[in-house]
């Protein structure tokens, strides 16, 4: 069986969806931004097929600001349109649109801006489904679109690696004694050799600050700093354990975040609510800055990361010969699922221990969504006038995160 990944979105991302099209020839991937006008696609020969018949992708896709990105999702879905589909003839393809991704951090989910690009989304898709019609293809097809996350809006920013340095808890921008890794709206912090009584102090100050939210350590105190095998060992025989090991954390291991070789120490996440933006979209959120000053913010800059349900909450639409048709279903379900069950349709077995699960409930030859159990629990934590909590969702073998959030 043949992938095609066809990405308009950072050559990163792309990569990431198809690694092995570089090392070992496995697939084709297609991004115009490798090299522009040199190298856009793996492997070679896709490359220059594609080079001679279409071109070079649009220049400058990141100052594009009078359609925003539309010109570089185009070039990249004609190329899937006239060339993979009908002569590659893969058997899966990812089609990554980096509308409206761009436009929305920038501008604000409801923009005008970003319905506009939402459009042009729309009508590629629609151009998809027109070709698999043409080939004969529309009656054995099935189709996700899937967002990666939610969007809310920046009402305030905290500069954390000053506030760390202003409490004596980091000693310089540049130091390696606490290094941050920051997603906007949750921030990882990673402490030099692990160690425990820094990594508790942090925890204490930031419990102290109206702007810290939600906090995670892993559920049980490191002993050196390299988390041996019996630690290990330890966590994944616990690995239910909502509590982290300082007191007010949730468990790294809860939300499926410990790592043992490089996974932060703490996690802070931050204050969320379901006040609307300008355009009328509900989500707030709080978002870490490397510069400027701890405090408010005006405008429409918007990010994602928290744990707030407007962020969490994405877009999973699926349909197709295999689905069931005009239904909504709410079982919890999340991106991880989609890998076993892209593996289910195509009727193949594994026997790997995959994360996610096939999702049945939305199979015509599925089970009635009805019959699938979901059990919600909701986790508090609490320590010297700190309170937070955490809400998750079961299905078979799978943990969802809902939301968490800080109560006092």
């Amino acid at each position: 069986m043949k992938l095609a990944v066809v990405s308009s979105g950072s050559t990163e991302s792309a990569l990431l969806l198809n690694p092995r099209s570089i090392s070992k020839n496995v697939g084709v991937l297609i991004n115009g931004y490798f090299d522009p006008c040199k190298l856009v696609a793996f492997p070679p020969e896709v490359n220059r097929a594609i080079l001679t018949r279409f071109g070079a992708a649009p220049a400058n896709k990141d100052t594009n600001k009078d359609g925003r990105l539309n010109e570089a999702v185009g070039w990249s879905e004609k190329v899937l349109l006239d060339y993979v589909i009908p002569e590659l003839k893969p058997d899966v393809v990812f089609n990554w649109l980096t509308e409206p991704d761009s436009t929305q951090h920038e501008l604000g989910a409801g923009s005008p801006e970003a319905i506009n690009v939402i459009r042009n989304d729309d009508r590629n898709i629609g151009l998809i489904l027109d070709k698999l019609k043409k080939l004969g293809l529309y009656d054995r097809t099935n189709i996700f679109v899937i967002s990666d996350h939610g969007f809310s809006v920046h009402t305030y920013t905290v500069n954390l690696t000053q506030e760390l340095i202003n409490a004596g808890l980091k000693l310089s921008k540049d130091s390696d004694d606490v290094v941050l890794a920051s997603s906007s709206q949750a921030v990882l912090l990673h402490i030099k050799d692990r160690n425990p009584r820094q990594i508790e102090k942090i925890v204490k100050f930031l419990q102290k600050k109206d702007w810290a939210g939600v906090l995670f350590t892993a559920a049980y105190r490191p002993q050196n700093s390299q988390l041996d095998d019996s630690f290990a060992q330890q966590n994944k025989q616990n690995h239910l354990k909502p509590e982290g090991w300082v007191g007010g954390t949730f468990s790294l291991e809860l939300i499926h975040e410990f790592n043992q070789e490089r996974g932060a120490d703490i996690i802070l996440t931050f204050p969320w609510t379901s006040q609307k933006n300008a355009f009328g979209v509900e989500g707030t959120d709080f978002t870490e800055t490397t510069s400027g000053t701890t405090g408010p913010l005006t405008g429409n800059d918007s990010g994602h990361g928290s744990m707030s349900p407007w962020n969490i909450r994405n877009t999973f639409i699926a349909w197709g010969v295999d689905f069931k048709q005009g239904v909504t279903i709410d079982t919890p379900v999340s991106n991880v699922d989609i890998t076993p069950t892209i593996l289910a349709l195509k009727g193949i077995n594994s026997n790997e221990n995959f994360d996610g699960r096939v999702l049945k409930e939305g199979l015509k030859a599925g089970i009635d969504p009805i019959d699938i159990k979901v059990q919600t629990k909701v986790f508090t934590t609490t320590t010297r006038g700190y309170k937070a909590s955490i809400q998750v969702s079961e299905v078979e073998n799978q943990r969802y995160i809902d939301k968490s959030r800080r109560e006092r």
